[in-house]
C-alpha cells in the first residue's frame, strides 16, 4: 500500500530552488534512504514532508489525503526526527520520551509500557531519571529517537505509520548504530514506512530497500542499493575520489574512500 506520494515537489528560498520537481512514493514496509552532498535538499525534503513548511508547490499525499488536510490525523501516523532537536529544559529522560505519546489518548498504563519498551530499544533504561540537559550528545540522540519511536510504536494507534529520520545515526557509537538499524528493520517488518537521511553510504547499503540520491534539489539517481551505489554515480554527485566494491560476506555494495 502506498502511504506517501510526492509529485513535482518544489521548494524555494530567496529565489533559490532547494527542491526542484521531486517525485517519489513510499509504500508500507519499505525503507527509503536519501543520500546526497551538503546542500542537496535532504533536510528540506524531510522538513517539508513533516509539515514544517507550507511554502511549496506540487502535491504531497499522506494515507491518500493531502498533507495540508491531514493536520488532525498526522501526529498519530507520522513521526519525525529533525537534524537538530533543541531542548534546553531539565526534563528527565523518561519525561522527554513520554512526550511522544502526546497525540494519543491511550491511558497511563499503555503509555508507560510504550515508554519503557522504546527506552529499552534505545538502551536508555538506566538513564530514565537522568536530566536530559546533563546527557552526552549520543545519549541525547538516543533519547530523541526514543521519543519519536514512542509516537508511532503501536500498530493499534494507527495501522498506517510513517517514520521520517534526518541523520539519526549522528553521534551514535557503532553498537548503538547497529541497534538502531535493527529497530528500523523491525519497524518496517510490521508495516511502517520509513524515509531517512544518512551520510554513511554503507549504512544506506545495508538498510535500504531503495536509495534516492539528491543533488542540487533534484533526483540524480534512484533504485536498489546495487543500482545506485556505483562508482561513477557517486564520484559525479559527491565530487569525491572513491571506489565501490562488493562486500565479501553480503555482496552488498561497499563504498571505499
Amino acid at each position: 500500500m502506498c502511504l506517501l506520494k510526492v509529485a513535482a515537489l518544489s521548494v524555494s528560498k530567496s529565489g533559490h530552488a532547494l527542491l526542484d520537481k521531486l517525485s517519489m512514493q513510499v509504500r508500507t514496509g519499505e525503507i527509503h534512504v536519501i543520500i546526497g552532498p551538503n546542500g542537496a535538499g535532504k533536510s528540506t525534503l524531510i522538513n517539508t514532508l513533516a509539515g514544517d513548511t507550507s511554502h511549496y508547490s506540487g502535491a504531497i499525499e499522506l494515507a491518500n489525503k493531502n498533507l495540508k488536510d491531514a493536520c488532525d490525523q498526522r501526529p498519530r501516523l507520522l513521526a519525525t526526527l529533525p537534524q537538530m532537536s533543541l531542548l534546553n529544559f531539565p526534563y528527565s529522560v523518561k519525561d522527554v520520551v513520554a512526550l511522544g505519546r502526546t497525540p494519543h489518548d491511550t491511558g497511563l498504563t499503555i503509555d508507560a509500557r510504550v515508554v519503557s519498551e522504546v527506552m529499552e530499544a534505545m538502551d536508555i533504561i538506566e538513564l530514565a531519571e537522568a536530566k536530559y540537559t546533563q546527557l552526552s550528545g549520543g545519549e541525547k540522540q538516543r533519547t530523541q529517537l526514543a521519543r519519536v519511536l514512542a509516537q508511532i510504536w503501536r500498530k493499534e494507534d494507527a495501522p498506517q505509520r510513517l517514520l521520517l529520520l534526518d541523520e539519526p545515526f549522528s553521534a551514535l557509537d557503532i553498537g548503538h548504530q547497529q541497534a538502531l538499524i535493527q529497530t528500523i528493520e523491525r519497524f518496517a517488518s510490521t508495516g511502517v514506512a520509513v524515509l531517512l537521511v544518512v551520510h554513511d553510504m554503507n549504512i544506506a547499503a545495508k538498510l535500504a530497500h531503495n536509495i534516492i540520491v539528491l543533488s542540487q534539489g533534484r533526483v540524480a539517481a534512484r533504485g536498489k542499493p546495487a543500482e545506485v551505489l556505483k562508482t561513477d554515480i557517486l564520484k559525479d554527485v559527491f565530487n569525491a575520489d572513491l571506489r565501490v566494491v562488493s562486500h565479501p560476506d553480503t555482496e552488498q555494495p561497499f563504498v571505499m574512500l
